[in-house]
């Protein structure tokens, strides 16, 4: 692939990053793919992403300080026609890019969310790794209940990604395989499957979605009290959602992204 200068990009190409540290390792082991966080070209040599401060609009520069390498993509139609192109206007995708703009401070992200999503849907057979992952669940817990203490929502770095094309409109929605459309069953399936742990922390992170929490859950949003079927109804919920898990791996497998190269400043 070649390299990709600045010059070269266009608006609403998606970045996919490979990152140094354990937790983007374990993001690349549980995703089976070389990325662990995501984020989208907006003009100007900035990159819009999910961060714990909110969704910034990050220097592209500073988004890529530190990274070991960073891949571009671009959003094309089946006939492949590229975004910004006669016939796939970009008009939609900035409105809602700016819509997020408007209200990052609304949201955050950590990197520990994602990871949490992820190994529900993998069977970790390592004691060890399973210690490491409760306790990583307790930490996610924690950091969701700070979010709420800042009246912010959880959203994944590839979740942002994903919902500023798909927000607008169908035909800009990237294709995710195997993901698109999960069944009933499947989901019913996948929830009797948790364990406590990843229950409470996926009925939190449902909760903490929710525009209205109820007040007696707002503060330090305990779910200890709540009866094992509403803790089921709030996990199930996130596992129906298919944006919550959409990761850096499902946007670099679309058939409808285009790896361009690598992105060199």
């Amino acid at each position: 692939m070649p390299d990709i200068k600045i010059g070269d990009l266009h608006f609403g190409d998606v970045f996919l990053y490979n990152s140094r540290g354990h937790i983007a390792e374990l993001i690349c082991l549980f995703d089976g793919s070389p990325y662990s966080h995501a984020g989208i070209y907006i003009d100007d040599g900035k990159i819009m992403e999910a961060t714990l401060h909110g969704i910034m609009m990050s220097p592209i520069e500073e988004s890529l300080a530190g990274e070991n390498y960073v891949d571009a993509f671009r959003l094309h139609t089946k006939n492949c026609t590229d975004l910004g192109k006669e016939g796939f206007e970009d008009g939609k995708v900035r409105k809602t890019v700016e819509t997020y703009r408007k209200t990052k401070h609304d949201y955050a992200y950590s990197s520990l969310f994602l990871l949490a999503l992820l190994t529900q849907t993998r069977r970790i057979r390592s004691l060890i790794l399973r210690a490491f992952i409760r306790n990583m669940l307790d930490d996610a817990a924690a950091q969701l209940d700070k979010l709420i203490a800042g009246n912010k929502k959880p959203v994944t770095c590839s979740e942002l990604v994903y919902l500023c094309f798909s927000e607008a409109g169908q035909e800009y929605a990237p294709e995710i395989r195997g993901a698109d459309r999960p069944t009933a069953a499947g989901v019913a399936a996948a929830t009797n499957a948790l364990t406590p742990e990843m229950r409470v922390f996926l009925a939190k992170y449902q909760l903490a979605r929710q525009a209205k929490l109820p007040a007696r859950l707002a503060p330090g949003l305990s779910v200890g009290s709540m009866k094992l079927q509403r803790v089921k109804s709030l996990a199930k919920a996130v596992l129906a959602a298919v944006p919550n898990f959409v990761t850096p791996g499902d946007l670099s497998k679309s058939p409808s992204l285009r790896k361009l190269g690598t992105v060199w400043l």
